[in-house]
């Protein structure tokens, strides 16, 4: 095996092992963090596969949008937390 057969591989199995731990993660900032890894690995894939426009599209519009939307969950669980957290003291 050369180099480059043992990187796709890695880059496969990170990709299914990353993608299975997005969907059982209990924390949310973690499984948005393996979310990414998952999605580079994916781009990295598609370099693999000679798909270098798909490859740059998926990191640009996938990870671009997807720290945006991310964020945005993360900014109102939190405020939904304070609120609740406020609520109880009254």
């Amino acid at each position: 095996m050369n180099v480059e057969q043992i990187l796709f591989y890695f880059f496969g199995v990170l990709v299914l092992g990353s993608a299975l731990l997005v969907v059982s993660m209990q924390n949310l900032v973690r499984s948005i963090f393996l979310f990414f890894v998952t999605l580079f690995s994916l781009a990295a894939l598609y370099v693999f596969a000679l798909a270098d426009f798909v490859a740059l599209t998926q990191v640009v519009i996938y990870v671009g949008g997807g720290t945006g939307i991310n964020a945005l969950c993360i900014y109102v669980i939190q405020q939904g937390i304070a609120g609740r957290s406020a609520n109880r003291k009254k």
